[in-house]
């Protein structure tokens, strides 16, 4: 426990302690944000691609390249199927 004598005779040492904590603190922080940005993007992918998936319609078009050739064909495989 310190009663104060080493702060009186080494103030240095608690320079020295307190620049070592906010740099450790500094690390931690930008640690946690680059967690969160992490977390974010692929929060955003993971969305857009579950939104892509479900909306193919909107997102894609299936070309029909079989070569049939039947009169009421669009080109467009998806639409032909349905």
């Amino acid at each position: 426990m310190d009663n104060g004598f080493s702060m009186l005779f080494f103030p240095d040492l608690y320079i020295i302690d307190i620049v070592e904590t906010r740099v450790s603190n500094e690390k931690v922080n930008f640690e946690i944000e680059k967690v969160r940005i992490e977390t974010q993007a692929r929060i955003k992918i993971a969305t857009k691609t579950a939104t892509i998936m479900a909306e193919p319609e909107k997102n894609a078009q299936f070309v029909n390249i079989g070569g049939s050739s039947q009169g009421s064909q669009t080109g467009n495989a998806l639409l032909d199927t349905l």
